[in-house]
């Protein structure tokens, strides 16, 4: 008997706090996210790898912002859900796991397979994906991330003006903290660097007018990357994947 073949489709949704990716992927390169990811494997367990640590199979594992890692799911069908490191999602997410000091948790969570393998199965949209995710995260009304106050100025600089380069004598005059200081404290909070979750929240964005325009380069000037080439760089580094293999006519792409 010849093996069953799984669907090829790829849906993408992305929300304010969170996102969700969820199709047929290989093995992808190192990457490193600006958030927190879950990775799932939809129909099939898949393999995943870190600096200091040997490969493991996994069918859910949890992986922290600024962790380098690699994951092969030889051609199945990848469930990946990224959480904002400051958002009560994150906090969700983390109690929905076993606990871990790790920065990669291979998790035995057999919930989170079932939500995606439905989600996906179904072609949910967004609607339904959120309520979803909801139920799996919201049920224990966690408060977001108690960030310092300096910090949150910062996130809400980022946030606000994406596409602008701030000095760091220019945050710590908005902040009231020398500049290393300052940056001491965004990347321990934020477990990355002030400039890395610069980047990241600008692939973000770029995600965001993708959905609009469907044009690299305008993405990328849009969320301020000089050019498509160097959006298409950002975004390998990040996800380990290049943008056009990832929205090249998804089933679903919906924005929230």
């Amino acid at each position: 008997m010849g093996r069953i073949a799984l669907p090829q489709h790829r849906q993408i949704y992305l929300w304010s706090t969170r996102a969700l990716c969820m199709g047929p992927s290989n093995s992808l390169s190192l990457r490193r996210y600006g958030a927190g990811a879950l990775h799932v494997g939809i129909y099939a367990p898949f393999t995943i790898a870190a600096p200091g640590m040997a490969p493991r199979r996994a069918r859910v594992a949890f992986v922290a912002p600024n962790t380098e890692h690699t994951v092969d799911f030889g051609g199945s069908v990848d469930g990946k859900l990224f959480v904002e490191r400051d958002s009560a999602d994150y906090q969700a997410l983390l109690q929905s796991l076993p606990a871990s000091p790790q920065r990669v948790i291979v998790a035995d969570a057999p919930d989170w397979v079932t939500c995606m393998h439905a989600l996906y199965e179904s072609i949910a949209g967004r609607d339904a994906a959120k309520v979803a995710l909801d139920e799996r995260l919201r049920a224990r009304s966690l408060q977001s991330l108690a960030l310092d106050p300096r910090v949150c100025q910062m996130l809400e600089l980022i946030r606000r003006e994406p596409t602008r380069n701030f000095r760091q004598h220019e945050l710590a005059r908005l902040t009231g903290l020398s500049a290393s200081r300052l940056l001491y404290l965004f990347g321990e909070q934020m477990q990355m660097p002030y400039r890395r979750y610069r980047t990241w929240y600008r692939l973000l964005v770029a995600q965001r007018a993708l959905h609009r325009c469907d044009t690299l380069t305008h993405a990328a000037l849009e969320a301020g990357f000089s050019d498509s080439a160097h959006f298409s760089h950002s975004f390998r580094k990040a996800y380990g994947v290049t943008p056009a293999k990832v929205f090249r006519r998804p089933t679903c792409f919906e924005v929230g």
